[in-house]
């Protein structure tokens, strides 16, 4: 057997099972497959969130399902008091964040794991009240 490549992405494209436990986290599937998930959790600062963990399986990219799941995250964190945004982007995200209000506001590293980083995107946007 050959020994497997380790990757950053094996950290990455997992989900944490904790996100479904906060109420805030969303799945879109449908005849019981799933097509994508994410959501955001609050921050310390009140009125602030962060997305969190947003993907589309990618048979299914390109379709308007990771769209209209943020469309409702963002509807969500509106309704809970959320006024500001921020998510962690990967560069090829960055386009799909774009079209959705999201501003960039420079590149960043995400800690993985001790030692281990990913370079992503920091963008925000406003939620209107």
């Amino acid at each position: 057997m050959r020994p497997r490549r380790w990757s950053p992405h094996c950290l990455i494209s997992k989900a944490n099972p904790a996100l479904l436990r906060t109420g805030t986290y969303y799945v879109a599937e449908t005849d019981g497959a799933l097509l994508a998930a994410g959501g955001w959790t609050p921050m310390s600062i009140p009125g602030h969130a962060s997305i969190r963990h947003v993907v589309t399986d990618d048979r299914h990219l390109r379709r308007g399902i990771g769209r209209a799941l943020l469309d409702h995250a963002l509807g969500t964190a509106q309704l809970a008091g959320i006024r500001h945004l921020e998510c962690k982007s990967t560069f090829t995200a960055v386009p799909f964040y774009r079209a959705l209000g999201f501003t960039e506001l420079g590149a960043i590293e995400v800690t993985l794991a001790p030692g281990i980083t990913f370079p992503a995107v920091l963008m925000e946007r406003a939620i209107a009240r």
